[in-house]
C-alpha cells in the first residue's frame, strides 16, 4: 500500500509539473504581448509637396523616392510607413538635401497613427490598416493585405475626436466616421487574418500563433509547428508511460528494490520532460523566426 501511495504521488507531481511546462511559455508569450515598452527607432527624412499630419500613412512619390505622399486604397501596397514628429525620435536619417518641407517617417517602433472608426472602434491589439480615407488608417479585418502594425491603445468614435469625415457606401449612402489617434507598434506586414480562399488557417491557429510570434505567421511555419510539437509530444507521452508502467511492474515483482526502482522512475520523467520542453523550444523558434 505504501509503494502505491508513494507512486501515486509520484504521478500527480509529475503531471502537474506537466501541465506547467505546457502553458509556461503561452503565458511568458502574453506577458511579452502585453507589456510592450515604447520603443524609438532610426528614422528618416522625406520631403512632400503637400501638408501631411503627424500619424498618416504614407507612400513614396512616384518617380521620386526622395519625397512622400499620403498613401491611397489604390496603392496600399506600397505602404511605407507613418509620418511622426521630428522630437520622436533620437535618431534621423536624411535621405535628400531637398529645400522642399521634410516629414520624418517611421517604419518601426511605437507611434501615434491617424485613425477613423469606418471599420468600427479600435481597441489594443487589434491590427491597422488603411482607410477609405488617404493616410487614415482603420481597424483591419479578413479582407485587407497589408497591415501597419497593432493598435496598443483604443479610439471609439465618443472620447478624443479630433475630426470627422463622410465616407459614401457601396450602396451609395453617406456614413460619418470619426477620425482621432490611437498609438500603435508599427511593423508593416501581411494581415495575419486576410481570407485565403481554402487554405486560410483556423481562427484558434492564427492567434495562439501571432500571440506566440507577435507578429504575422505564414501557414507553413504554423503547420510545421503545429508538427513538431506532436511529435515532441508523442516521444514524451511515449518515454512516460513506459516508464512509469515499467515502475510499476518492477515494484510488483521486488518491493525491496522500492528506492532505485523509483529513482528510475524519476530519471523517465526528467527525460520525458526535457523531451518536450526541447520540442516547445523548437516551436517557438519555427514562428519566431
Amino acid at each position: 500500500m505504501t509503494c502505491r501511495n508513494t507512486l501515486t504521488r509520484w504521478l500527480v507531481a509529475s503531471s502537474a509539473l506537466v501541465l506547467l511546462i505546457i502553458f509556461l511559455p503561452f503565458g511568458v508569450a502574453t506577458a511579452a504581448g502585453t507589456n510592450e515598452t515604447v520603443s524609438q527607432s532610426v528614422v528618416e527624412s522625406f520631403g512632400t509637396d503637400s501638408a501631411l499630419q503627424k500619424g498618416m500613412l504614407v507612400k513614396l512619390k512616384d518617380g521620386d523616392s526622395s519625397k512622400v505622399v499620403a498613401l491611397k486604397q489604390t496603392d496600399a501596397a506600397e505602404m511605407q510607413g507613418v509620418v511622426i514628429a521630428a522630437s520622436d525620435t533620437a535618431v534621423t536619417l536624411s535621405a535628400s538635401e531637398s529645400k522642399t518641407s521634410q516629414v520624418y517617417v517611421a517604419v518601426d517602433g511605437r507611434y501615434p497613427v491617424l485613425v477613423s472608426t469606418q471599420n468600427g472602434a479600435i481597441k489594443p491589439g487589434d491590427y491597422l490598416t488603411l482607410s477609405s480615407l488617404d493616410g487614415v488608417a482603420m481597424k483591419a479585418d479578413e479582407n485587407q493585405a497589408i497591415v501597419i502594425g497593432k493598435a496598443s491603445s483604443d479610439f471609439n468614435g465618443i472620447v478624443n475626436v479630433e475630426s470627422t469625415a463622410s465616407l459614401i457606401g457601396l450602396d451609395g449612402k453617406k456614413t460619418e466616421v470619426a477620425i482621432g489617434r490611437v498609438t500603435a507598434n508599427i511593423a508593416i506586414s501581411h494581415n495575419p487574418f486576410q481570407k485565403q480562399g481554402g487554405s486560410s488557417l483556423p481562427g484558434v491557429f492564427q492567434r495562439v500563433s501571432v500571440g506566440i510570434a507577435n507578429k504575422p505567421v505564414s501557414i507553413e511555419r504554423v503547420y510545421l509547428g503545429l508538427a513538431v510539437l506532436l511529435v515532441s509530444a508523442f516521444i514524451a507521452g511515449s518515454l512516460l508511460y513506459s516508464g512509469v508502467r515499467a515502475t510499476v511492474v518492477a515494484i510488483g515483482r521486488n518491493p525491496l528494490a522500492r528506492r532505485s526502482i523509483m529513482r528510475a522512475m524519476l530519471q523517465a520523467v526528467l527525460t520525458s520532460l526535457i523531451v518536450f520542453i526541447i520540442g516547445l523550444f523548437a516551436v517557438y523558434l519555427v514562428l519566431k523566426l
